[in-house]
This record gives structure tokens, C-alpha cells and sequence, in this order.
């Protein structure tokens, strides 16, 4: 029962408090709160691509029958940017949702 409390409900709750947290953020009377989270996972998310780039390459330079391109680079990059998409969504969403009310 501990195991599912902390490998299913732990990070189910922390997902829901995220997308929360940041739909209180977008509704915050200064427009740019809606983009401090997608702002701190843009910066974690290039952090990570710049740690895959350091260890990959040695690596790949090592192996003369590698085959690794620069698409694959960005599939990678675009992979880890998937929370940044979501929450610039739900900024997009909400402000536009809160522009339609006061119209």
C-alpha cells in the first residue's frame, strides 16, 4: 500500500497541483505570473538537453558505426519541452477563457 501511495497517488497529486498552480497563475492580475511555470520548466528542460548533449557525445564520437543526427537531438529536445507546451496551454486557454467574460 506504500508503494502505490508513492509510485501512483504521489505524482498524480503532483501533476494536479501543478496544472492547478498554474491556472491560478494565469488568472492573476499581472499577465505575466501565467508565464513563471512554463518559464521554469523551459530552463529545466534546456538544463537537461545541455546534460543529455555533454554525456551523448563523448559517447557517440566513440562509436564510428554511430548514426545519431541532429533530428534526433531535436526529437529529444522536443520530448522534454512537453510540460512547457501544457502549461503555455493552459495560459493560452484560461486568459482566453477570461477574455471572453469580460467581453
Amino acid at each position: 500500500m506504500k508503494d502505490f501511495i508513492i509510485d501512483i497517488v504521489l505524482p498524480i497529486a503532483a501533476v494536479i497541483s501543478l496544472i492547478w498552480l498554474q491556472i491560478v497563475f494565469s488568472n492573476h492580475k499581472n499577465s505575466k505570473m501565467g508565464y513563471l511555470l512554463p518559464g521554469v520548466f523551459l530552463g529545466m528542460s534546456l538544463l537537461w538537453f545541455l546534460l543529455v548533449i555533454t554525456m551523448a557525445l563523448p559517447t557517440l564520437n566513440a562509436d564510428p558505426n554511430n548514426t545519431v543526427t541532429v533530428v534526433d537531438f531535436l526529437k529529444i529536445l522536443a520530448v522534454i519541452n512537453i510540460p512547457t507546451v501544457v502549461f503555455f496551454s493552459i495560459d493560452f486557454v484560461v486568459k482566453r477563457i477570461n477574455r471572453r467574460k469580460r467581453l
